[in-house]
This record gives structure tokens, C-alpha cells and sequence, in this order.
């Protein structure tokens, strides 16, 4: 309040998380009827600031960032081997799944008679996943699934607003997905 009103409000909310499931090099199974390997990794980031000044001249931004950078393998190193004694083999499925959801919602808010607000809610999702069978791997299976799934989810609230004789406002969302799934 006053004559001069300033506000600056930040919230951030960061995720950084590695799930690995895996067989070790120079392993040798003996399997009966199924060998699942499964690595799974699921993520929620939910990143909220509320920004209100008031005054003859006022000037307020309010920034919001929910990140998340997953890392999730799932694999049978080098030179595994799988049999079965039985007649019959078994079914090997190696499994690596993630999932994030970002959200991200702003609020900014003045008033005055000369007043300015900003605000800016950004999402951004990262990282691996991963699912292999090494080299020189030996499986006696009758069926053999290798399965990497990503799925990001996001989105953001944004309101920017300004009450005044002479004023402005602004809002900017941003969304980056930048993940490797192999």
C-alpha cells in the first residue's frame, strides 16, 4: 500500500528421482514359468503463488515453475543368461515406465492509479527411460517384451490483473517436454 506498491512473489516446485530394476552382469537364471524386470517411476509437481499489491503506483509480477527430470531403467545387463529346466521356457518381459504431471499456476493482482502486473507460470519435464537386454545376452523364452513408456502431463492457471486510471498487465504460460524414451 501507500504511494509506491511493489510486490515480487516465486514458487517453485523441482523433482529429480532415478528408478532402476535390473539384472547384473555374468548372471545366470534358472527360471520356472516368468521373469518380469520392472522399473516404474510416477511423479506430481504442483507449484502455486498469489501476488496482490495495492498503491498510487503500483507495480507486481508473481512467477510460478514446476520441473521434473525423471530417470527410470529397467534392463538385463550384459551377458544374462536365461533357461528353464523344465520343457517349458519361460516368458521374460523387461519393463520401464514413467509418468509426470507438472502443474503450474500464477495470480498476480494490482491497483493504483498508475499500475503494472506480470505473471508468468512455466512447466518443464525431463529425463530417460529406458528398457534393454544387454549384449551376448542368452534367453531361452518362449515370448520376450522389451517396453519404454513415457507419458508427461501438464498445465498451468495464469491471471495477471491490474485495476487502474493508466495501467497494463501481462501473462506468459510456457510448456517443455524434452524426454528421451528408448
Amino acid at each position: 500500500g501507500g504511494l509506491l506498491g511493489l510486490n515480487a512473489a516465486v514458487s517453485q516446485a523441482e523433482n529429480s528421482t532415478t528408478v532402476i530394476a535390473d539384472i547384473g552382469s555374468n548372471t545366470n537364471l534358472q527360471i520356472g514359468t516368468s521373469l518380469a524386470v520392472t522399473a516404474d517411476n510416477t511423479t506430481n509437481q504442483t507449484a502455486e503463488v498469489t501476488g496482490v499489491v495495492g498503491g498510487a503506483a503500483a507495480i507486481g509480477a508473481s512467477v510460478v515453475t514446476a520441473t521434473s527430470n525423471s530417470n527410470t531403467f529397467a534392463y538385463l545387463a550384459d551377458h544374462v543368461t536365461v533357461n528353464n529346466s523344465n520343457t517349458d521356457r519361460p516368458d521374460v518381459s523387461v519393463t520401464a515406465h514413467s509418468s509426470d504431471i507438472n502443474i503450474a499456476n500464477a495470480k498476480a493482482g494490482v491497483g493504483g492509479v498508475i499500475a503494472g502486473s506480470a505473471a508468468v507460470a512455466e512447466t518443464k519435464t525431463g529425463g530417460t527411460t529406458q528398457a534393454y537386454i544387454g549384449a551376448n545376452s542368452e534367453l531361452a523364452a518362449d515370448e520376450v517384451e522389451v517396453d519404454a513408456e513415457h507419458n508427461a502431463q501438464f498445465n498451468a492457471t495464469i491471471d495477471s490483473t491490474s485495476a487502474s486510471l493508466l495501467g497494463a498487465s501481462g501473462a506468459v504460460v510456457k510448456h517443455t517436454v524434452n524426454s528421451t524414451v528408448q
